[in-house]
């Protein structure tokens, strides 16, 4: 945070997870250690975003981009242990053609995503390369456009209504501050542990 307080140009930050994504958090589990494949991307989306969003509060100068790259066949897959790395790769063998990003493609939308007004900081002079004629500004994770905090899917796209709203209830009852609790505790246990 000091290095992008600092900048005198533009500052972003891009976290590529599962941007557009969010659903419920547990937050008996926050580590996410007993959660099933199928609460796992809801749950880590939501926290990432709360994360930004907190964020954003301390540097509403600073935009925020929460990005789901899609299925982007890198060889990453060759390291994924298991019936799952398995699975991944047949996956991506098979079907990539049809299913997955290309990874040039994908990485054109990260360097839009990084560069392009349309995901403006809530604040500041510095907002990115300016709108060409049939772009505007994004919609933020509040519903407001241009507001410094996006969650995106591979087509850097979204959030949705339903995102929106859990993403807004879940500020109202505080869990916003229990996730940031949660990473800056996890954040000097390390330290102790390692330091």
């Amino acid at each position: 945070m000091p290095l992008l307080n600092a900048a005198t140009g533009l500052a972003r930050v891009i976290n590529v997870d599962s941007g557009g994504y969010e659903g419920a958090i547990e937050p008996s589990d926050f580590p996410a250690l007993t959660l099933s494949i199928f609460q796992l991307r809801g749950h880590s989306a939501s926290m990432a975003t709360l994360a930004l969003k907190h964020l954003a509060i301390e540097a509403p100068h600073v935009s925020f981009v929460n990005a789901h790259p899609g299925l982007v066949v890198t060889k990453n897959l060759d390291v994924v242990p298991g019936l799952l790395g398995v699975v991944g790769r047949a996956i991506a063998w098979l079907f990539g053609r049809w299913l997955a990003t290309p990874l040039p493609e994908s990485a054109e939308r990260h360097l839009f995503l990084s560069t392009s007004t349309s995901y403006k900081p809530k604040t500041g002079e510095h907002s990115g390369v300016p709108l060409v004629q049939g772009l505007d500004l994004h919609q933020g994770v509040d519903g407001e456009r241009g507001s410094g905090v996006y969650s995106v899917k591979w087509d850097c796209d979204g959030p949705g209504n339903q995102v929106i709203q859990l993403l807004t209830e879940y500020e109202k009852n505080g869990m916003m501050e229990q996730v940031w609790q949660h990473i800056v505790g996890e954040l000097e246990r390390v330290e102790r542990e390692f330091y």
